[in-house]
C-alpha cells in the first residue's frame, strides 16, 4: 500500500488530468484508508469540494475512462448504500540518489578515462555568406510552413478547451465540428479556420455566461481548485 501523501502528490502534479479531475481524485486519496478503499457519499463530496452531485457523477466517469479511479458500485437499491472509490493511479518513480550518480569511468592510475567526448573540440568553422542566407531562408520557410499547419480538433478538445475556460455549461463540441469540418474548415464566410480556439472564443463563446459556483454545470478552475484545497487544509 502507497503512503496517501505521495499518493495525493502525484495525483496533482498528473498533467494528463484537468484541474477538477486532480482535484476529486486527490480528495478521494486523502479519504482512503488502510486498505486503499475510500467511502465517502456523493453528497459528502460534492459539500466538502463546493461541486454538485451531478458534477461529482460526471468527474467520476471520466475518471474512470481514463483509468485512474476504480469504482465499485453496490447492487440493489434502498438507502445507506455507499460507492466504492479506489485510486488506481500508479506509484510515482523514486526519488534519484544525488550521491548515486553515476561516476566517470578511470583507468587503473585512478584518472579520470579519456573518452572521444572530453577530446577537445575545434571552434566551429565559418560558412560562406551566400550559404548561411541560403540555410536562414530555409529555416524561415520551415518556420511559415509549420505555423500555417492546421490540425482539426476533436469535440472532447474543444469541450475541454472551454471547460478551462471556465465555460463547463458548454457541451456542443460535436456542433462546433459540425459547422466547420464539412466546409473543409472555412466558416461561413468561406474564410479559413487557421485558428480554432479564437474561433471559439470570440462566436461561440462569446454571449455564454459562465457558470457560477453552485450552479449545476460549475466546475472550479484551477485557481478556484487551489482554493479549495486551502480552505479543506484549513478545515483539518
Amino acid at each position: 500500500m502507497m503512503p496517501t501523501r505521495p499518493l495525493i502528490v502525484h495525483v496533482i502534479l498528473d498533467v494528463e488530468l484537468s484541474p477538477t479531475e486532480r482535484l476529486l481524485l486527490a480528495y478521494l486519496a486523502w479519504r482512503q484508508g488502510a486498505n486503499g478503499e475510500a467511502w465517502p457519499s456523493q453528497r459528502t463530496i460534492a459539500k466538502d469540494l463546493g461541486l454538485t452531485c451531478d458534477g461529482v457523477r460526471k468527474i467520476v466517469r471520466r475518471l474512470e475512462a481514463k483509468g485512474k479511479l476504480c469504482v465499485n458500485r453496490p447492487q440493489g437499491g434502498g438507502r445507506g448504500r455507499r460507492i466504492q472509490y479506489t485510486v488506481t493511479t500508479a506509484k510515482p518513480p523514486t526519488a534519484i540518489d544525488p550521491l548515486e550518480t553515476e561516476k566517470p569511468p578511470t583507468t587503473d592510475e585512478g584518472l579520470p578515462e579519456e573518452t572521444p567526448d572530453s577530446q577537445p573540440k575545434k571552434p566551429p568553422t565559418a560558412k560562406p555568406r551566400h550559404i548561411r542566407r541560403t540555410l536562414q531562408g530555409t529555416q524561415q520557410s520551415k518556420k511559415r510552413t509549420s505555423a500555417k499547419t492546421f490540425t482539426p480538433p476533436t469535440s472532447r478538445e474543444v469541450e475541454e478547451y472551454a471547460e478551462s475556460l471556465g465555460y463547463t455549461n458548454f457541451h456542443k463540441g460535436q456542433a462546433f465540428i459540425d459547422c466547420y469540418a464539412p466546409r473543409g474548415w472555412r466558416d461561413t464566410k468561406g474564410r479559413p479556420v487557421r485558428d480554432w480556439k479564437a474561433k471559439l472564443r470570440n462566436v461561440w463563446l462569446k454571449d455564454l455566461k459562465k457558470p457560477q459556483r453552485g450552479d449545476p454545470d460549475w466546475l472550479p478552475t484551477e485557481e478556484e481548485a487551489n482554493a479549495i484545497y486551502e480552505e479543506c487544509a484549513n478545515t483539518n
